[in-house]
C-alpha cells in the first residue's frame, strides 16, 4: 500500500513537471528567442554584493546588529541578482542546445563548438546559482531562527572551489556574444546591450 503511494506521487510528481516544462519552456529556442527574453543582471551590483573589502568595511564600520540588518538586505538583492542571471543562463543554454542540433544538421562544426561550450557554461553556472542560493537559504533561516547567530560573509560565495560566480557569468557572455556572430548583422549588438 505504501509502495503504490510512493509510485503514484511518484508519477504525479513527473506528470506536473512535465506540464511545467512543455508551458514554461522553448522546445526550440532560436535566435529570435533570445534577446527579448533575456533580462539585465547589473554586472557591479553583484560585483559590489561579493566584494570581500566592500563586506568587511561594512563589518568594521557598522555595529553588529546593523551588519546583520545589512546583511540580511544583502542576502536578499544577490538573491534577486543570481536570479535574474541564472534566467539568462536558462535561455543561453536552450540557444545553446538549439544551435548545437542545427550545427550537426547543417554540419557547421565551429558553430558547434560555441553552442556546446554555451550549453556546457551555462550548465555548470545553474548548479552552483543552486548551490549558493540553497547556501543563502540556510543563511536566512539561521538568522531567522537565532537572533543573535552572527552575519554571514557573502563574499565568500564568489568562488566554490575553481568556480568563480564573476567570471563564469562572463565567460557565458563570451561565448554567446561569439555564437551571435554566427548571425551577422546588428545582433551581436542587441544581445551585448540586452544584458
Amino acid at each position: 500500500m505504501i509502495v503504490s503511494f510512493i509510485l503514484a506521487f511518484l508519477l504525479a510528481i513527473a506528470v506536473v513537471a512535465g506540464l511545467f516544462r512543455r508551458l514554461y519552456r522553448f522546445r526550440s529556442r532560436g535566435p529570435e528567442h533570445v534577446i527579448p527574453y533575456l533580462r539585465t543582471a547589473g554586472p557591479d551590483e553583484l560585483d559590489s554584493l561579493v566584494d570581500s573589502r566592500e563586506e568587511l568595511y561594512l563589518f568594521l564600520n557598522l555595529g553588529p546588529a546593523q551588519f546583520r540588518k545589512a546583511q540580511i538586505g544583502r542576502i536578499h538583492l544577490m538573491r534577486e541578482k543570481l536570479r535574474r542571471r541564472g534566467h539568462n543562463a536558462v535561455i543561453f543554454q536552450e540557444w545553446g542546445d538549439y544551435e548545437l542540433e542545427r550545427s550537426r544538421q547543417t554540419r557547421d562544426l565551429e558553430t558547434g563548438a560555441v553552442a556546446e561550450t554555451l550549453f556546457n557554461q551555462c550548465a555548470e553556472f545553474r548548479m552552483a546559482a543552486f548551490w549558493i542560493e540553497a547556501q543563502m537559504t540556510l543563511w536566512q533561516l539561521k538568522l531567522l531562527v537565532l537572533p543573535r547567530a552572527t552575519a554571514p560573509r557573502i563574499s565568500r560565495l564568489r568562488k566554490i572551489d575553481s568556480f568563480d560566480l564573476l567570471e563564469a557569468y562572463q565567460q557565458i557572455r563570451n561565448t554567446a556574444s561569439q555564437l551571435a556572430l554566427a548571425y551577422g548583422g546588428d545582433y551581436r549588438e542587441r544581445l551585448q546591450k540586452a544584458l
